[in-house]
């Protein structure tokens, strides 16, 4: 019975939709599959490159920020960007100035000879190769993330006396590592789009997770505990399977849009360290990877590992239910 309720729906609403999901599917795969020659989409004044080339020629000036996900960069001598450099997966050749600073996650970097970088430049796991004359004003932070390379004798120097061991290094802790990066990357990309198709959605659900994190926490439990017990209910009869399915689709997005929140709420803490101003997409992308690289590092200690991305989650759980899956501001009534 639940199939003829889907079939129900009106047939111009199902087209739309199929053609909404072709198109996400589409633009994902075009963007991170096929490179490009440019691949760059301005925001405001800022420039986002998915999956491919992005090239700043001799003399050209950027004014804004540059991000670039799983694509390349090229400054070419004599080319400036005014605002900031964020690299995820990607990768970077800089012959010119950069006025900002210069975020590396996971990536690569080659600030040639004439490079002269005037903000800080730091490095999440990733690769720095700084020539001879490049400058670089501000401090470099580098590797002060994620421990990835876990080693499992390193007591002595001394190698030639502990041979068996080298023979058979423990390469679990790099497939760990490696699935941590892949699955923040597809959620910071995701992020990204949650950004750009319902920016004000995710504005709305920031509110509560600063201005009341205790009720949000609080209710975000409350949900955690009743909503799992009320669709198990549901679903014993045949006509509430489809109502338990959605249900349970509708607080996957909730669980999702919570966690781009917090996301977004860390994004913007770190663009107000650098003191620039970054598009919702940029503080969704680069909190949300930030958020679960940490949280999925904390989350492997043994016994209390699991506390704090529970904690997180629950609050942005309760801040999604609290401005009603963020389609309506939250009223502190105590004000």
């Amino acid at each position: 019975m639940g199939i003829f309720i889907l079939e129900g729906l009106p047939t111009k609403r199902q087209y739309k939709m199929k053609r909404l999901t072709v198109f996400i599917l589409a633009f994902l795969l075009f963007t991170l599959a096929v490179p490009q020659p440019v691949a760059a989409k301005p925001l405001n004044d800022d420039q986002v490159v998915l999956g491919g080339t992005y090239t700043l020629e001799e003399d050209e000036t950027l004014s804004g920020n540059l991000v670039v996900v799983g694509g390349i960069a090229d400054l070419e001598k004599g080319s400036l960007v005014t605002g900031d450099i964020i690299l995820v997966g990607g990768t970077l050749t800089a012959s010119g100035s950069v006025n900002g600073n210069i975020v590396l996650i996971g990536s690569s970097a080659n600030l040639e000879s004439s490079a002269k970088i005037l903000g800080d430049l730091l490095s999440f796991s990733s690769n720095l190769d700084q020539e001879k004359g490049a400058i670089i004003s501000g401090g470099i932070k580098q590797n002060f993330g994620i421990p990835f390379h876990l080693q499992s004798s390193g007591d002595s120097p001394s190698i030639p006396d502990i041979k068996p061991e080298i023979k058979t290094p423990d390469i679990s802790p790099l497939m760990s590592a490696s699935k941590i990066g892949f699955r923040s990357f597809v959620l910071a990309i995701l992020a990204m789009l949650a950004a750009m198709i319902f920016p004000k959605a995710i504005l709305r659900t920031g509110r509560p997770l600063v201005v009341v994190p205790v009720l949000a926490g609080g209710t975000g439990l409350l949900t955690a505990f009743i909503a799992p017990i009320a669709l198990a209910i549901i679903a014993i009869t045949i006509i509430g399977i489809p109502i338990t399915i959605l249900g349970a689709l509708l607080l996957a997005y909730a669980a999702f849009l919570g966690w781009v929140a917090v996301g977004t709420e860390i994004g913007a803490r770190l663009a107000g360290a650098f003191k620039s101003q970054w598009h919702i997409a940029v503080k969704a992308g680069v909190g949300t990877l930030l958020l679960t690289l940490v949280t999925d590092a904390i989350a492997r200690i043994s016994c209390v590992g699991w506390v704090i991305p529970f904690l997180i989650s629950i609050i942005g759980l309760g801040a999604v239910i609290l401005t009603r899956l963020g389609t309506r501001e939250y009223q502190n009534d105590q004000s």
